[in-house]
């Protein structure tokens, strides 16, 4: 390994002690950023075996993360209409609000066969529209995506398993009106 190797374990170790406390505050406290979010998108990672085959297999990571963002992004656009119209055959006047939910459009069928199954091995996860398309796209992206990856690296290099708690029911931990949960006990196995 090196000298490089060396450099590279005491990194993610300075890292790994750097970050364990942040996600701890963030679990506490949630806030609007991503490791907030990336403190809830652990969910997905302590059903099924998802967390032991990460570590068995790390190259998913930036699938896994995609399958995330495509599963469980939670947002929507609301436009008012701006004149009568009949798009695809549904009547809307003036004034009245559209709202598009983009879960909803991540979900697709028509894109992605069997969308309301989470599966890190879907190939085709990174198509989602959570960080926009075209003109819109988010400049953050790349960025949201490493990060989002880096810390998925660490934090399954630093555990054995994580696992939720056996009596935890996610739609008794649900902000009102939302998808958020308001918390996520999990046990951590080093």
């Amino acid at each position: 390994m090196g000298k490089l190797g060396g450099r590279q374990a005491k990194a993610m170790k300075e890292f790994g002690e750097y970050l364990l406390p942040l996600v701890q505050q963030k679990r506490s406290q949630p806030q609007d950023d991503i490791l907030s979010d990336l403190t809830q998108c652990f969910y997905y990672f302590g059903n099924e075996g998802v967390y032991r085959q990460l570590r068995k297999q790390p190259e998913l990571i930036p699938q896994a993360a995609e399958e995330v963002l495509r599963y469980h992004f939670i947002a929507s656009l609301d436009r008012a209409v701006k004149e009568d119209t009949d798009v695809l055959g549904v009547p809307m006047k003036r004034g009245e609000m559209v709202i598009v939910w983009i879960t909803s459009a991540n979900r697709d069928q028509r894109q992605f066969a069997n969308g309301e199954t989470f599966d890190i091995h879907r190939r085709n996860s990174r198509d989602h529209l959570s960080f926009g398309n075209g003109q819109h796209f988010c400049l953050g992206a790349p960025l949201a995506r490493l990060e989002t990856q880096y810390a998925m690296t660490a934090f399954i290099k630093q555990f054995a398993n994580i696992r939720i708690a056996e009596e935890y029911r996610p739609w008794d931990h649900l902000v009102p009106h939302g998808f958020t949960l308001t918390s996520l006990p999990i046990m951590i196995e080093r």
